[in-house]
């Protein structure tokens, strides 16, 4: 799983972004609330919708250059919107739903051999208590699918998630009960750099979610991670990494 996807023909690994607009520079001021940015604009300060409710510490501070979506006449809220962070010489995409686009354009385009040739693709399916980002038609099975944006790489190593999520760890368990009723489950962990090189669940800040994905692997949910460069305007995959679900010493690892 650490050899690199990177096809011979290179417009196949090239995804379109799927957020129409026109793109501009912006440096980050302050970030008033999970979903609000105040971003320096053109000389001015401008109030910015944040796509993404996790922490991301590491990006938020003062002058960091962002990329931004221009919104301005199109009647929302706010007129600009953050679309990635200039972070240690790479643009990351910071819109936590593209990956849940990218992954399922790529199913459908027979791009990830583990659902190679099959294209009946379902988005946002109910089952249980939750609702999934991808219900995927697998001839005579049929498997859920959770994407989960991981944008905090420390040292190589992919974490998820930066701040706790009751939801994450539920969806867990759930896709493990999807298992007892006949479907095929995975997580999928959307890695919008290029400087991650393996992945493991962020114990030390949410050591339940931690749990839960442990406890799904062990139960037979598949992980699949897999990493992009983001140019603001395109994603470029760049093959998969390992996993490391952080599983007891007498539990074998993915």
């Amino acid at each position: 799983m650490g050899k690199s996807d990177r096809s011979k023909d290179p417009e196949k690994n090239q995804i379109p972004r799927p957020v129409p607009g026109q793109l501009v520079m912006g440096h980050f001021l302050e970030r008033p609330n999970r979903f609000v940015a105040i971003v320096e604009v053109e000389g001015n300060a401008r109030r910015c919708h944040m796509p993404n409710p996790g922490r991301m510490r590491e990006f938020m501070v003062t002058g960091t250059p962002l990329l931004l979506q221009d919104r301005r006449g199109k009647g929302g809220k706010t007129e600009f919107q953050v679309q990635g962070v200039w972070y240690h010489n790479q643009w990351i995409s910071l819109v936590s739903t593209l990956g849940n686009h990218v992954i399922r354009e790529m199913i459908e385009k027979g791009q990830l051999e583990e659902f190679g040739g099959h294209r009946k693709v379902t988005s946002e399916y109910t089952f249980g208590n939750s609702r999934f980002d991808l219900a995927v038609e697998l001839h005579s099975k049929r498997a859920l699918i959770e994407i989960k944006s991981c944008t905090l790489v420390e040292d190589g190593v992919a974490r998820f998630p930066d701040a706790p999520t009751t939801r994450g760890a539920r969806h867990m368990r759930e896709l493990s009960e999807a298992l007892n009723k006949g479907w095929e489950s995975w997580v999928i962990i959307f890695i919008p750099r290029n400087d991650a090189h393996i992945f493991e669940p962020n114990r030390d800040t949410d050591p339940d979610f931690a749990r839960a994905f442990e406890d799904a692997i062990v139960s037979g949910v598949r992980p699949l991670a897999i990493k992009f460069r983001f140019d603001g305007e395109s994603f470029d995959f760049l093959g998969r990494v390992p996993v490391r679900p952080n599983l007891p010493t007498n539990t074998p690892t993915v």
